[in-house]
């Protein structure tokens, strides 16, 4: 009889691999100019109007508030994940919105007020979008090069075991020397150019409770 493994991303830490949900945020904070950015969109500007450096790190910004101003998120992937569902977008577009038109002028212009919200909105949509590229690029940076050991369940690793990898990681192929047929990249691995990575969060619906005019 086959044996079936289940792996998850304490396989890689157990190696001593830089994969936890902290060591993402490390990552982003590094690439920021200003690890606490407060200024986290260029109001009033379409996103895509930036530089391809500029856009990459607004994008970054827009992000880490939010997950640092999300108190549903803590050091876990699973709950990284979930929280996805649960970021504060609703309260930053009405911030961003509110900085950028005087008292009354939404009824005063509302052309403008028009402009605002769609160009916002916009700006928001192509960050929250980004997520997966964002996580891609940081995946693909950990180094898996020299594990700390290997696990003593790696002796049953045999050459007709079958194994479904929720890491996006090629762990098992390098280290284990285990054949790419017997594994089930089931998020995408970093190797393949033709994976998406895939990221997100639960199917859970969510009753809409903001309606802007």
């Amino acid at each position: 009889m086959k044996n079936l493994f289940i792996i998850g991303n304490g396989f890689d830490i157990a190696h001593g691999f830089k994969t936890q949900y902290s060591c993402f945020k490390e990552w982003i904070e590094n690439l920021l100019d200003d690890p606490s950015p407060t200024d986290t969109l260029p109001l009033g500007y379409f996103i895509t109007d930036q530089d391809g450096e500029t856009n990459y790190k607004t994008g970054l910004c827009f992000l880490k508030e939010l997950f640092d101003n999300n108190i549903s998120l803590d050091y876990r992937w699973n709950t990284f994940e979930d929280s996805l569902s649960k970021l504060p977008i609703a309260s930053k577009f009405e911030s961003i919105v509110s900085e950028v038109l005087e008292p009354g002028e939404a009824f005063e212009n509302p052309s403008r007020y028009d402009d605002v919200c769609v160009n916002n909105a916009t700006l928001i949509l192509d960050a929250m979008t980004k997520i997966p590229d964002y996580f891609s690029d940081w995946i693909k940076s950990v180094d898996i090069g020299t594990p700390c050991g290997k696990v003593k369940i790696s002796d049953h690793f045999t050459s007709d075991a079958l194994f479904i990898n929720f890491n996006n990681t090629e762990t098992l192929e390098s280290i284990y020397g285990i054949s790419r047929h017997q594994i089930c990249y089931i998020h995408g691995s970093r190797q393949n150019i033709m994976d998406r990575l895939i990221i997100g969060h639960s199917d859970e619906t969510h009753e809409i409770d903001n309606d802007f005019d």
